[in-house]
Parts: structure tokens; sequence; C-alpha cells
């Protein structure tokens, strides 16, 4: 789902509200947990999931144009773990 999406759902859910504000609120949202991750590297929904950070190690990699071979920074991803809840619910039979 998109964020543009989510923010025409608020719109319908909620009339008085311009497009523009439902787009600012969602944009707001997202910034939040972003600003979250970066800050604490965890973020938590109730019965939907969590949001962590995972760092990598910093591992040599090498340019494929050059061959030149350099140490990478480490590197972050975001991982997302369902709750128990959301996982009994998308697999029934597990």
């Amino acid at each position: 789902m998109l964020k543009s999406e989510i923010a025409r759902q608020i719109s319908r859910a909620h009339p008085a509200l311009s497009k523009a504000e439902c787009v600012e609120i969602v944009n707001a949202f997202f910034d939040h947990i972003v600003k979250h991750l970066i800050s604490d590297g965890a973020v938590e929904f109730r019965d939907f999931g969590r949001l962590t950070v995972k760092r990598h190690k910093p591992k040599t990699v090498r340019d494929p144009r050059t061959g030149e071979t350099f140490a990478n920074v480490t590197v972050a991803s975001v991982m997302f773990r369902t709750s128990k809840n959301l996982h009994a619910l998308l697999n029934p039979a597990s």
C-alpha cells in the first residue's frame, strides 16, 4: 500500500480533513517512525509487529568497473517481525 493510498483512505474516513492535510498526517507519521528507528532502533505496533534496525558488519567490496577494492561502511537494514496475533491470522494452520 502506498502512502498516497493511506492518505486517500484517511480522507474518505474523515471528510472534514482536506487531502493535503491527510498527506501531511501520513508523512509526519512515517517521518516520526524513521526518526525513532534512527535514534532508538526499534518501533513496536501492538498486535501487528515490530520494526528493528539490524546492523551488518563492514566488509571489503570491489567496484566491478575499476576493480578497486575498499572497505565498506557498516550497513543497516530494517527488519520486520510479525506479532503472534498477526502470525496466527496469516497462518491459521501453523
